[in-house]
């Protein structure tokens, strides 16, 4: 569970405009040693529900496959990670259909 700027607080005068308010909750089931499903409902003051869901699962020991669907607004995702010893690597693009694809990408060392 978590709720994020609950205090509403104000990004400029104009218009009164704030950073929203997002209240989350969550769930995450491990479906076998390799798979992973994710489950959320977010709600913002302003906007309708919106339910995520996601499936991780790892082909190989090394390699990790991500597929995402987000209800509000319609957004689909696909990515996969490479644990590589102390370094892990991730990329992601998430598709949007008035914006189009958004890559991301991750670099992660482990001391």
């Amino acid at each position: 569970m978590r709720a994020v700027n609950i205090s509403r607080t104000r990004l400029a005068e104009f218009n009164d405009e704030r950073l929203p308010t997002v209240f989350g909750l969550g769930m995450q089931y491990q479906i076998s040693k390799k798979a992973i499903c994710t489950l959320e409902a977010e709600k913002d003051l302003t906007n309708p529900i919106n339910i995520k869901g996601g499936l991780e699962i790892q082909a190989h020991e090394i390699f990790d496959v991500r597929l995402g669907v987000n209800s509000y607004p319609f957004l689909t995702s696909f990515g996969f990670g490479l644990n590589l010893k102390n370094f892990q690597f991730d990329a992601a693009a998430q598709w949007h259909s008035y914006l189009g694809l958004s890559p991301s990408f991750g670099l992660l060392y482990t001391f």
